[in-house]
């Protein structure tokens, strides 16, 4: 059985398209030394080269700007001559730059109105996978993103200060009609406001939303404790359709695929909407798409680990056609809210058309793991009290016992390595696995493609 409004051949299909044209069949697989600081990091995919398979995509380099903690801003960007900060680099890029970032700490980033297009982007790329570049802010956004096109950024600890005075400072922001941006690979943590927040704004910041969003791999934790905005994880809120239809795959216009996601949560009321209480601090929120600018293309949430946050694993509000797929979720709706509690791991308020499929759903806090609106097709469920209805699986009983880390509430709110997430017994539950792979998402083949997460069809054994 099929998840309503998505087929197997058009996944696969649009997700190959994308991915450099099949390009992940002859990816180069990681390096042992690799792999291990991966692991380290959190980071979600084994054997597949993801620094190659985003060059693929954000085509860069036909210049190519160096950054080093030994540089100087005087010097003109060369390999032998760094500059000292990346604004300084991004301030004389061109279409088609590539800036290379060596280890070291550096400030913030705010990219204002550059234009890149399809064959020629701005690709911001930590020198190599081995040290992670650091951008820290002690105050506001560490990385800004406003009004620009065609933006692929890669492989940096964006960090931030949950102290900092500004309390809606986050770590990367998507606004005033930018499109096209690319964020994969990075570990945003320790900010006051949202981790990686894309929002519509009016004010003296800028105008305009977002369109065209691809936020995969990344790492993020310890955020949103302090805004009065209601942020999460990663925020999707009131995109629009700014360029004519387009979608990366020739299905899906917005992703947020392979994100390891914990300690997310609202400390204080969303007192700029209203409320007198928490409302937020979900590990993805896709919120009023629907509603503000009336924005229908497709949103795919993929291969996620989404654990212990105040909010849900998934909320989708306002906000329709969007697919679910063969996530993670296990121990959110910590925050005691009427918002929040007696709710369910992954939500949707609008219609049938918001589709959960293939999802290992892990309810410790609420005995519910869906809603009324919603469709959930071949989820298997590890907790709660709620019947299981469909082609979902029952697996209440089995809880923490499922996985082979013996992980408990406590150790969710920790950095874990993703294999702890793995099934202790592979035969217990046959499912396929997707973009995160067999450690949080049990037995099965790989999927041809990284964005599809295999068939869309139960597996049967």
């Amino acid at each position: 059985m099929s998840a309503p409004g998505i087929t197997r051949s058009e996944v696969l299909r649009g997700a190959v398209a994308m991915a450099g044209l099949g390009m992940l069949g002859r990816v180069t697989g990681a390096t042992a030394a690799r792999r291990a600081q991966q692991a380290r990091l959190g980071a979600p995919v084994q054997g597949v080269d993801l620094r190659a398979l985003f060059r693929s995509m954000v085509v860069c380099g036909q210049r190519t700007l160096y950054v080093s903690a030994s540089g100087n801003d005087s010097h003109p960007g060369t390999p032998a001559a760094p500059y000292r900060q990346i604004q300084r680099a991004v301030s004389t890029a061109e279409p088609g730059d590539l800036i290379l970032v060596g280890p070291g700490t550096y400030d913030s980033v705010y990219l204002h109105e550059f234009a890149g297009s399809p064959t020629a982007w701005l690709g911001i790329m930590s020198l190599n996978d081995t040290v992670l570049p650091r951008c820290f802010a002690a105050d506001g956004d560490v990385v800004a993103v406003n009004g620009s096109s065609y933006v692929g950024i890669y492989g940096f600890e964006i960090s931030g200060r949950q102290t900092s005075p500004n309390r809606n400072g986050s770590g990367v922001s998507v606004y005033g009609n930018a499109h096209h941006i690319v964020v994969w690979q990075n570990t945003v943590h320790d900010f006051p406001g949202g981790g990686i927040n894309c929002f519509d704004v009016n004010d003296r910041w800028g105008f305009g939303s977002h369109d065209m969003l691809d936020i995969s791999f990344n790492t993020i934790h310890n955020t949103s404790h302090y805004s009065p905005s209601g942020t999460s994880g990663i925020s999707i809120f009131a995109s629009r359709d700014l360029t004519r239809g387009a979608t990366w795959d020739g299905r899906y216009a917005n992703r947020v695929v392979g994100n390891y996601i914990y300690n997310v949560q609202n400390l204080v009321p969303d007192s700029v909407a209203g409320y007198a209480y928490v409302t937020d601090g979900n590990a993805v929120s896709i919120d009023s798409l629907l509603t503000i600018h009336h924005y229908t293309k497709r949103v795919l949430i993929d291969g996620n680990l989404l654990v212990g946050c105040g909010g849900r694993a998934v909320h989708v509000n306002k906000s329709i056609n969007v697919d679910g797929v063969g996530n993670t979720g296990i121990g959110n709706l910590r925050t005691v809210s009427p918002a929040i509690s007696g709710g369910c791991e992954f939500d949707g308020t609008t219609n049938a058309s918001v589709n959960y499929h293939g999802n290992v759903i892990f309810p410790r806090h609420t005995p519910n793991w869906r809603d009324t609106t919603s469709t959930y097709t071949a989820n298997v469920v590890l907790g709660g009290s709620q019947a299981i209805d469909g082609t979902n699986i029952d697996r209440q009983t089995v809880g923490y016992r499922y996985m082979a880390g013996n992980l408990g509430d406590a150790q969710l709110l920790q950095g874990q390595n993703i294999e702890l997430f793995a099934p202790l017994r592979p035969d217990r539950v046959q499912r396929e696995a997707g973009a995160l792979g067999y450690q949080t998402l049990g037995v099965g083949r790989r999927p041809a493609a990284l964005w599809a997460a295999g068939s869309l069809e139960p597996r049967r054994a």
